[in-house]
């Protein structure tokens, strides 16, 4: 969604230049379907939409087919070095899921982060601008099944969200170390929690309400939340508004000078963000078990 960059990134001008999105889709569709046991090859969202940015990564499934499972490693590692080297091209950030072809539906329905997430990768297999091998019929049967009224259902997947986000709040470093993958992850993931858990808060919301489950922007009304809540959420908004402005005025910035005052900005500003994160996932974990319309 919103990906942060290190000072050492900077530094070496290890940020996207324009244009830099689409090529890395079109070296993940040209090069992973050579790997073996690979049988899809799937790039979405806000890439393929057209709707990427400066801070976007590229994200993808990829399914494999294998016929032992001890080939199953090898194959991942395979996949996350054929990204890497892309990613090292280009500067672009790749989030992958890599799923077996052979799971049982049970098994696949829990790699669907939401209603909407499973939606949006139907349409994307049958779209096929960014597919390469086959569509997945396992992820396509998910998204023709899950019952969109569920109420409960869908407060499970808000409620594990929200849970699995705080453990990685309080669990992060505590002070930002510039290129700490750690640090940088939690940071990420504080930025877009608003975005995030709003999508999966406004689909329990409309189920509650008796409302239809649509669209890829889908939002509630904040005035629901307790006032903690609201402004620590307002406040990651904030910041990750403020980082996109900053960092885009520093692109082609390699100065020693320019990019420590960088570093220090990410410090405090991390400092905010894990705080916030974990007011936030507290108050909407009981917010998402208390709702009822």
């Amino acid at each position: 969604m919103g990906v942060v960059y290190s000072g050492i990134e900077l530094l070496n001008g290890a940020i996207p230049r324009d244009g830099a999105h689409i090529q890395a889709a079109e070296m993940v569709l040209e090069r992973t379907p050579r790997l073996p046991a690979v049988s899809t090859v799937l790039t979405h969202g806000s890439v393929m939409d057209g709707l990427s940015n400066l801070r976007s990564d590229l994200d993808v499934v990829v399914v494999h087919e294998c016929n032992d499972i001890n080939e199953v490693p090898e194959v991942v590692d395979a996949v996350h070095a054929e990204f890497d080297q892309i990613g090292s091209e280009t500067s672009v950030k790749i989030e992958a899921n890599i799923w077996p072809a052979n799971e049982p539906l049970r098994a696949r329905k829990q790699r669907m982060y939401d209603i909407l997430f499973c939606w949006h990768l139907r349409e994307a297999f049958r779209d096929e601008a960014g597919l390469r091998g086959k569509a997945d019929e396992l992820t396509i049967e998910v998204a023709d099944t899950l019952p969109a009224g569920d109420v409960e259902s869908i407060r499970d997947v808000a409620l594990n969200y929200a849970v699995y986000k705080q453990g990685g709040f309080t669990g992060a470093p505590r002070v930002y170390s510039d290129g700490d993958p750690r640090a940088l992850t939690a940071m990420q993931r504080g930025l877009e929690l608003p975005k995030a858990i709003g999508r999966k808060v406004a689909q329990l919301v409309a189920a509650c309400e008796g409302r239809e489950v649509a669209g890829n922007d889908f939002k509630f009304d904040l005035g629901l939340l307790d006032d903690t809540t609201r402004s620590a959420l307002a406040t990651l908004a904030k910041v990750n508004s403020d980082y996109t402005y900053y960092l885009e005025g520093l692109l082609g910035v390699t100065d020693p000078e320019s990019v420590g005052e960088y570093v220090d900005w990410l410090k405090s500003a991390y400092s905010t963000v894990i705080a916030n994160g974990t007011i936030a996932t507290l108050g909407l974990t009981r917010f998402i078990h208390d709702f009822n319309g």
